[in-house]
């Protein structure tokens, strides 16, 4: 008897909930290619998708691994919507973050750009076999997302985030501009998500987070608490006051977006980088409400290499 032929399935590295976010009013959403530079305007239907993308080889055999990514992203997309509703984190129910958090870990890997990053790394494994230990490895790298804090980035709607194929994007806290190993899991790096044209989840560096909840708090005592002020006065150090006021001026913004879940403001040089991440991480397309893509093809073009998927190289914490 013939085996019977698998049915043909147009499946998404980014799902469609996502690109609804960012499309226009006649529900597309345009799209920059990154190697032709065509600018098209795709519905979301048609977006991020390739007929059976989640259809893997494992042990030789087809795999496939749709249903599960479908189960993550139904989870995910209510909570999502409801802080896009809200602008705010605070609403969020543990079970609701969990789902958010698996999202994230699984966005991280899903994508086209990571399957090419491991093509280009000279991968010797079946993809299936690759995605089945990043599938296994899912609950811890949703564990270790749900524990950092996170705040809400907001911009102003004449200053739009990008989305990009590879829309989860990491860099180095520290030194943002070098090449370094990158990873959910490990410390000193902070991850991006963008959620809608004008807000994006923001997830910091654990150890800067608390450098900035505790120089908030310790500003705090020296500038606006009596006791505080009185000491430093007495002592002559009006120049730590004045240094505990631009503290908080400055950093009071996200720290109430760490602490209480509301949005901070996006300055111009917050969406430049997360626009710049975008584009650094993306496979084959960056998508916008707008059809000016100017900044990014002046990404591409003083990049070239942006236009070729990233290698990937898995690294096991375990070994």
């Amino acid at each position: 008897m013939a085996a019977r032929a698998l049915a043909v399935e147009n499946q998404h590295w980014i799902p469609r909930f996502l690109l609804r976010n960012f499309a226009d009013l006649d529900g597309r959403v345009f799209r920059l290619g990154v190697e032709d530079d065509i600018v098209t305007k795709p519905p979301p239907k048609f977006a991020a998708a390739r007929p059976n993308f989640n259809l893997l080889l494992s042990g030789g055999a087809p795999v496939s691994f749709e249903a599960r990514f479908q189960t993550i992203e139904t989870a995910a997309a209510p909570p999502i919507k409801d802080v896009l509703a809200a602008r705010s984190l605070a609403t969020l129910s543990e079970k609701q973050r969990h789902a958010i958090a698996a999202f994230i870990a699984a966005q991280s890997f899903r994508t086209e750009a990571y399957r090419k990053g491991l093509d280009a790394a000279d991968r010797r494994t079946d993809p299936g076999e690759t995605w089945e230990r990043l599938w296994d490895s899912l609950p811890f790298l949703a564990a270790m997302v749900g524990r950092r804090h996170w705040a809400l980035m907001e911009t102003e709607p004449e200053n739009l985030f990008y989305l990009g194929d590879s829309p989860v994007v990491l860099q180095s806290t520290e030194r943002p501009g070098d090449a370094m190993e990158l990873g959910l899991d490990l410390p000193g790096v902070e991850a991006f998500l963008p959620l809608s044209p004008t807000l994006a989840l923001y997830l910091p560096c654990p150890a800067t987070c608390d450098e900035i909840i505790d120089g908030y708090h310790s500003a705090l005592w020296m500038s606006a608490w009596p006791l505080g002020r009185a000491k430093l006065r007495s002592a002559g150090r009006q120049d730590a006051i004045r240094l505990a006021e631009r503290a908080i001026a400055t950093s009071g913004s996200l720290y109430r977006s760490l602490a209480q879940g509301v949005p901070f403001a996006a300055d111009p040089e917050n969406v430049e980088n997360l626009n710049y991440l975008q584009c650094a991480w993306s496979s084959s397309a960056i998508y916008s409400r707008q059809p000016d893509f100017s900044f990014a093809r002046r990404v591409f073009g003083e990049n070239p290499g942006y236009r070729k998927a990233m290698p990937v190289r898995l690294v096991s914490r375990f070994e």
